[in-house]
């Protein structure tokens, strides 16, 4: 009977505990529970690769967890590979198997095995495209995760880091931020690639999308460009071999007076077989034009 009055005298006891609990978790104050046990998330492995991303999906877990901070470290050390607890071992006999903090952890963990110089605002500078926009996405991401500044200079470094041809589209657009730069790159790299589905062709930039007429000559020879324009204007002599030697008044006179050609001196009504001729070549619209004519009008007969 004595025994049964004790017992009873602990129910008011373990009720009010139960009750407190109960308040406790109405009011949002955080019960941990053990992962093992309550929670589906995984916890990351580590397995030799990237250092700041394991460390970043570490602290992400432990604030989805509400994990205390001194079972962090022990946690962490359950997921290393068999070389790094090695090293979680021997950091344990230092210390005398006092851990420190998380964070002081983070950064000694990087110490001992991250790269040996790092400089992620170098290498956002000098990043440029090479392959296909997935790619360098991807790699413009793993470097501006390690860096904090303002959107509007990762912008700058995303847009002049791209191919020529789709930096030019993206540039116009003047785009304000990540997500609108990559969607207008998007749009340029599949227009680009319908123009050119095989690749046989280098693209061209878009300031030489559209060509200038070209007027160019039959002949093998070097032309002779005149002017300095957007359309080049190149004429060449179809017999470059033979010179033209000008005629002296005199002999001009004198083939004026005997009616003769003032090329290869037979008398006119003839067709002049040295007579210069010139080709113009069309190339805007991937047709050729011929178009031949004199170089200097003959003298009509008297």
């Amino acid at each position: 009977m004595q025994e049964f009055r004790v017992a009873g005298q602990h129910g008011p006891r373990n009720h009010d505990y139960h009750q407190e609990r109960y308040q406790n978790h109405r009011q949002g104050q955080p019960q941990y529970r053990k992962p093992t046990q309550f929670t589906k998330m995984e916890f990351p492995k580590y397995v030799g690769d990237d250092i700041l991303t394991w460390l970043l999906k570490c602290e992400r877990f432990f604030e989805l967890d509400d994990t205390p901070e001194e079972s962090k470290v022990k946690m962490a050390s359950l997921h290393l590979d068999d070389k790094t607890f090695q090293w979680h071992r021997a950091l344990e006999r230092r210390l005398r198997n006092r851990l420190p903090s998380w964070d002081e952890y983070a950064v000694l963990f990087q110490d001992n095995f991250g790269p040996a110089f790092e400089n992620p605002m170098s290498d956002l500078t000098h990043l440029r495209q090479i392959g296909s926009l997935i790619d360098y996405n991807a790699e413009f991401d793993f470097i501006a995760a390690k860096l904090d500044i303002a959107e509007y200079y990762l912008v700058g470094a995303y847009v002049s880091a791209l191919k020529p041809e789709l930096a030019g589209l993206v540039q116009m657009f003047n785009p304000k931020t990540l997500t609108e730069a990559r969607q207008l790159a998007r749009m340029q790299e599949l227009i680009v690639d319908n123009l050119n589905p095989r690749g046989t062709a280098e693209t061209l930039p878009p300031s030489t999308v559209y060509r200038s007429a070209v007027l160019t000559s039959k002949s093998p020879q070097a032309d002779n460009s005149i002017g300095n324009t957007s359309k080049t204007l190149s004429l060449m002599p179809k017999n470059p071999n033979r010179i033209f030697k000008p005629l002296t008044p005199e002999e001009e006179l004198e083939h004026r007076t005997k009616n003769l050609c003032f090329y290869c001196h037979a008398p006119f009504e003839h067709k002049c077989p040295q007579r210069q001729k010139f080709q113009l070549h069309y190339i805007s619209s991937g047709l050729i034009e011929d178009a031949s004519h004199n170089a200097m009008a003959e003298p009509e007969p008297k």
